[in-house]
C-alpha cells in the first residue's frame, strides 16, 4: 500500500478519468506587424536563440526591468512571439573599416518572427534583421545540439519508506519521516549527481478557477513564527529563501552561493487534476505564479499538468501565456528560466485534439521555442491500448541475465510490471522511444512526432513505478561501471538511427528521495551516495555529452 501511495504522489503520474468540454474563448488578436516595434536588432552577441532575440528586441524597444510594470502590454506581445531559426537568410556582407571587424566576419541576416501557435494575443509574422558571424548562425540553426546534457531529479518533503534487504536477505523498511528530507543535504552532498532538482509540487486545492490557493504544499516565504509552526516546513522553506537572497537579493554576489544546481518546481501532479483558468484570469495567474517562483528563488518550472486541464484548451493557453510572460520578466532581469513540459505517452496521441482526449499537444505548440525540453515518462504505462505497435521487427539484448528479446512487426511493445526487483527490458524503452522520436517509425504510429525536439527521458526505479522500471540487472551491484537498461536501449538506437539520440538532452529521475534512502541505508538523512543518479549521470557523460555541439551550415 505504501508503494502504491508513493507512486500516486508523484507529479504527473495519474490521468484523471473526468472529461471536460473543450472551452473556446473568443479574443481578438493583433497583427504582429502592427506593433510599434523596431525590428532591426543590430549586432547580436553570443548565442542566437529565442531568449536572446527577445532580450535584444526588448532592449532596442526600451523594455527593461525598471519599466516592466508600465510595459505589460509590450511584455505580453514579446511572450507571444516565436523566433524561427530555420528562416535565417543571409542578406549581404557588411563593409568593415577595420581589420579587427573584418576578422570577425560579421554579416547581415534576416529571419522570421511569428506569432506563437494558438496565441490569443498576436497573429501573423514579421521580418527581423540582425548582424552576426557565420559561426553564430551555424549554432542558431541547430539549437538542440547547443543544450547542456544533464540530469533532473524529482524531490519531495513528505515521508517516504521503501522495502530493502538486510545483510541476511530479510525484508526491512528504511525511510525518512515527514519533513525529514532536507534540500540542503542533497545540494551540499559531495556526490550529488543531480544538475536540476525538481520540487513536487506546485498546485491548488481550491478547486477550479482558484488562483489564490496556489502554493507548494507546506512551504512558506513568511518568517518562522508568523503562523502555527506545525503547519509549515520552515527548514526547507528557509533554505530556498536564503538561497534566493544570496543569488538575487540586494546584497547578492557570485561567491555567496557556491553550488550551481538549478532548483525548479513542478506545476501539477496527480493530486492537482482540477486546475482550470479562464483567459480573463491570465494576469492574476501570472502574478501569483511569479510571486511563488521568484519568492522561493526557483530557476524555472516543470509543467506536469494532469486531469481536466489536459482537456481544456482555454486553460492551456491561459497557462502557457502566463508562464511565457514570467519568462520574459526573468530574462529582462538577466536570469535564466528552465521550462520543461512533462508528458505521459497517452497524452501524445495525434487525434487527441479532434477527439477530446487529454493531451499536452497545445502546450507543446504554444510554447514551441520557449521550453528547454519535453520530458517523456516511460514508466507507469499499463493499459494495452496505450502501448506502441512496433513498425518493424527488432531484436535487442537485455541486461544481466534478461537475455535477448525479439519484437515482431505489429506486435505491442509492452512494459514489464515492477514487482520486487523486476526492472524493464531494454526492448520496451527502445521501441517506445524510437516510435516517438524517429520520423520513419513515427509515420506508422498513433503518436505525434517529437523528432527534432529536445527530449528528456523520464525514468523511475522499482521503488517509484508500477511498470517500466529503470535499473540494472537484479544480480548486479549498482556502481559507476554498471550498464543500465536505458543505456542498452540508447546504444542500440545510436547504431540503428543515431541522429534520433542526438536530440535526447538528458534524464528526469523519480525520485531523489528513493535514491537517497536506497544508497544510504544506515543514515539516509545524511547522504554520501546517490547510486542510481550517479549511474544515470555516467550514461549522460558516456553517451549523450559527446553528441553535443554538432552544427549545420546554411
Amino acid at each position: 500500500m505504501k508503494k502504491l501511495l508513493t507512486i500516486l504522489a508523484a507529479a504527473s503520474f495519474v490521468i484523471s478519468s473526468t472529461t471536460t468540454t473543450v472551452v473556446s474563448c473568443t479574443v481578438k488578436s493583433k497583427n504582429i506587424d502592427s506593433l510599434n516595434f523596431n525590428w532591426d536588432l543590430g549586432q547580436m552577441e553570443g548565442i542566437i536563440n529565442q531568449k536572446t532575440i527577445i532580450q535584444k528586441l526588448a532592449e532596442i524597444n526600451d523594455i527593461n526591468k525598471d519599466n516592466k510594470t508600465s510595459k505589460r502590454k509590450e511584455i505580453e506581445a514579446l511572450a507571444s512571439m516565436k523566433f524561427d531559426e530555420n528562416s535565417i537568410v543571409k542578406i549581404s556582407k557588411i563593409e568593415e573599416d577595420t581589420l579587427e571587424n573584418n576578422e570577425k566576419n560579421i554579416e547581415s541576416y534576416k529571419a522570421t518572427l511569428k506569432a506563437s501557435q494558438r496565441s490569443k494575443v498576436l497573429k501573423g509574422q514579421v521580418e527581423i534583421r540582425f548582424e552576426a558571424t557565420q559561426e553564430q548562425v551555424k549554432e542558431a540553426l541547430n539549437p538542440i545540439q547547443q543544450k547542456e546534457r544533464n540530469l533532473m531529479g524529482t524531490w519531495w518533503n513528505w515521508g517516504t519508506e521503501i522495502n530493502l534487504k538486510d545483510e541476511n536477505g530479510d525484508d526491512k523498511k528504511v525511510g525518512m519521516g515527514y519533513k525529514d528530507p532536507k534540500l540542503s543535504s542533497v545540494v551540499n552532498a559531495k556526490s550529488n549527481p543531480f544538475d536540476i532538482i525538481n520540487i513536487s509540487a506546485l498546485k491548488t486545492n481550491g478547486g477550479e478557477y482558484d488562483i489564490k490557493g496556489l502554493n507548494i504544499g507546506d512551504f512558506t516565504t513568511e518568517p518562522q513564527g508568523s503562523h502555527g509552526d506545525w503547519e509549515f516546513d520552515y527548514p526547507n522553506s528557509t533554505f530556498l529563501t536564503n538561497r534566493r537572497e544570496a543569488r538575487w537579493g540586494e546584497n547578492s554576489s557570485t561567491d555567496k552561493w557556491e553550488t550551481n544546481e538549478k532548483i525548479i518546481t513542478s506545476l501539477g501532479g496527480a493530486t492537482a487534476d482540477r486546475m482550470l483558468w479562464r483567459w480573463n484570469q491570465k494576469d492574476e495567474l501570472r502574478d501569483k505564479l511569479y510571486e511563488i517562483i521568484d519568492g522561493f528563488g526557483f530557476d524555472g518550472l516543470d509543467l506536469a499538468i494532469t486531469g481536466k486541464t489536459l482537456y481544456n484548451r482555454e486553460s492551456q493557453e491561459t497557462l502557457s501565456q502566463a508562464i511565457k510572460e514570467i519568462m520574459v520578466e526573468y530574462w529582462l532581469d538577466g536570469r535564466d528560466f528552465h521550462l520543461s513540459i512533462t508528458s505521459k505517452i497517452p497524452w501524445l496521441f495525434k487525434d487527441a485534439l479532434n477527439s477530446n482526449k487529454p493531451t499536452v499537444i497545445p502546450f507543446i505548440e504554444s510554447m514551441d521555442g520557449w521550453y528547454n525540453d519535453i520530458t517523456i515518462l516511460l514508466y507507469n504505462m499499463n493499459r494495452p491500448v496505450n502501448f506502441v505497435n512496433s513498425p518493424e521487427k527488432y531484436t535487442i539484448e537485455g541486461v544481466g541475465d534478461q537475455g535477448k528479446v525479439t519484437i515482431e512487426k505489429g506486435e505491442k511493445i509492452r512494459s514489464t510490471q515492477s514487482f520486487g526487483d523486476t526492472i524493464e527490458h531494454p526492448a520496451y524503452f527502445y521501441g517506445t522511444l524510437r516510435a516517438i522520436l524517429d520520423e520513419e517509425w513515427n509515420k506508422n504510429t498513433r503518436f505525434i512526432s517529437l523528432a527534432n525536439k529536445p527530449i528528456r527521458i523520464g525514468a523511475a526505479s522499482t521503488f517509484g513505478s508500477s511498470s517500466g522500471a529503470f535499473g540494472v540487472a537484479p544480480s548486479s551491484t549498482i556502481s559507476g561501471q554498471t550498464t543500465n537498461n536505458l543505456e542498452v536501449a540508447l546504444n542500440k538506437m545510436l547504431q540503428d538511427c543515431g541522429s534520433v539520440v542526438e536530440n535526447i538532452i538528458g534524464f528526469s529521475y523519480f525520485g531523489i528521495n528513493h535514491d537517497q534512502i536506497m544508497s544510504n541505508q544506515s543514515d539516509p538523512k545524511n547522504p554520501t551516495n546517490f547510486n542510481y543518479g550517479e549511474n544515470i549521470q555516467k550514461t549522460i557523460g558516456d553517451l549523450l555529452t559527446p553528441l553535443m555541439n554538432k552544427t549545420k551550415s546554411k
